[in-house]
């Protein structure tokens, strides 16, 4: 994390938010495929405000979300990870009823 955020409280206010150890796991993923500094500086920031947007919302981690890998590879599509931390099934929300014909 700190290749790429210079300033410690850049970086402990990242580690400090309730999704940071989500985005450090994410920011090594991107590092390990080798996306460059400006991709990372600019999705961090983005993943921040979406962390404190969907804790407004009610939003929040279990620990099956922290732990499975497959809720890491949504941060790429934060809109699906939402809805996966939201309870949100594949099919839709809970409670959304099929659409009639």
């Amino acid at each position: 994390m700190e290749q790429y955020f210079v300033r410690p409280e850049t970086v402990d206010r990242i580690r400090s938010s309730w999704i940071g150890g989500v985005i450090e796991q994410y920011v090594a993923w991107l590092a390990d495929r080798q996306y460059s500094w400006r991709s990372v500086t600019r999705r961090v920031p983005l993943l921040m405000r979406f962390g404190e947007f969907a804790r407004r919302r009610g939003a929040a981690l279990s620990e099956k979300a922290v732990l499975s890998s497959r809720k890491i590879s949504h941060l790429q599509n934060p809109l699906s990870w939402y809805g996966s931390l939201a309870g949100e099934t594949e099919a839709g929300s809970a409670g959304e009823q099929p659409a009639k014909g």
